[in-house]
C-alpha cells in the first residue's frame, strides 16, 4: 500500500512522512475517530519477506512496548496489514534527535 497522505490505513489517516531510513519509514498520521494525532513506523515491505527483519521489528515493539518513561513515545498498537509490519506510536512534536546529536 502506498501511504500518501490521505490515505486511510486501519483506524488512522496518513498526513505526511516524517522521515525514512534503510529499515522503513515514520508517518504523522491522526485517528480517525478520536483526533489525536501520533507516529506511525512501517517496516520497509520488501524487507518483511526476510524472517530475520520482521522479527527483528516485532522484537523492537515489543521491548518498546515495556518501556514506560516521560522521555520514551508509547508504542500504542502494533499490527500487520497486507504483510507490512507496523508500529504506532506517541506523536511527540519536537527536535529530531539525529539534529539534537549533529
Amino acid at each position: 500500500m502506498d501511504l500518501r497522505d490521505g490515505v486511510i490505513l486501519r483506524d488512522y489517516r496518513i498526513i505526511r512522512l516524517l522521515g525514512e531510513g534503510g529499515m522503513g519509514e515514520v508517518y504523522l498520521a491522526e485517528h480517525t475517530l478520536l483526533g489525536s494525532q501520533v507516529a506511525i513506523k512501517r517496516l520497509n515491505p520488501a524487507l518483511t519477506k526476510d524472517a530475520q527483519f520482521s522479527e527483528r521489528f516485532l522484537n523492537e515493539a515489543r521491548i518498546q512496548a515495556k518501556l514506560i518513561h516521560p522521555n520514551i513515545v508509547a508504542l500504542q498498537n502494533f499490527f500487520v496489514e497486507d504483510g507490512v509490519y507496523y508500529m504506532v506510536m506517541e506523536f511527540a512534536e519536537g527536535r529530531m534527535l539525529k539534529d539534537v546529536i549533529a
